[in-house]
């Protein structure tokens, strides 16, 4: 079994913001749905090319873009955004769409790469907190005021209603989306 890595965050060959716009806070949406949608498999394909059969879980993916530029999840076009690349995402390895024949696909699970630090989680053991603790009346669905990667936080995805259960993955969530170059 292999564990792979998978972020839209770093890959790809579009600039941070955008092809043609100075600001590198801005999002190129078609691009980076694209990218989830079909780009994924390349990391990995290879694992079910030439009788190879090697089985794959992803080990480690989030919503995190652009080279982790800030988003502001309460705004409702950046959580639309943010949202429907976590259902392609999601749809792509739960079900291995990438692939022309679902069988061939070497995915056999997948997690979602949570950063506990921007909660205020603390996990060295004290007298205390043996077992770590939140500091600061933080949570762990809340980022510290002025953490800037809140992508990172499946709890907090989840709050802002931007992630949702892993259940309800949909094998059809990335057909209607085109290449936009």
């Amino acid at each position: 079994m292999l564990d792979v890595h998978w972020y839209l965050n770093w890959a790809g060959d579009f600039k941070a913001g955008g092809d043609e716009s100075p600001d590198k806070s801005a999002r190129a949406w078609d691009k980076i749905h694209f990218r989830a949608c079909h780009s994924p498999a390349s990391t990995w394909d290879w694992c079910s090319k030439y009788g190879n059969d090697v089985p794959v879980v992803l080990g480690e993916w989030s919503l995190a873009t652009n080279h982790d530029a800030p988003l502001d999840l309460s705004d409702a076009t950046t959580a639309r955004e943010l949202r429907q690349m976590y259902a392609e995402q999601l749809a792509v390895y739960t079900f291995g769409k990438a692939w022309a024949n679902q069988s061939d696909a070497p995915l056999v699970g997948h997690f979602f790469w949570t950063l506990r630090m921007g909660s205020g989680w603390d996990p060295r053991p004290t007298t205390e907190h043996p077992h770590g603790r939140h500091v600061n009346e933080s949570s762990a669905v809340q980022s510290l005021e002025g953490y800037p990667f809140q992508v990172w936080s499946l709890l907090e995805l989840a709050a802002h209603g931007i992630a949702f259960s892993m259940k309800e993955a949909n094998s059809e969530t990335c057909e209607v989306v085109a290449k936009p170059w």
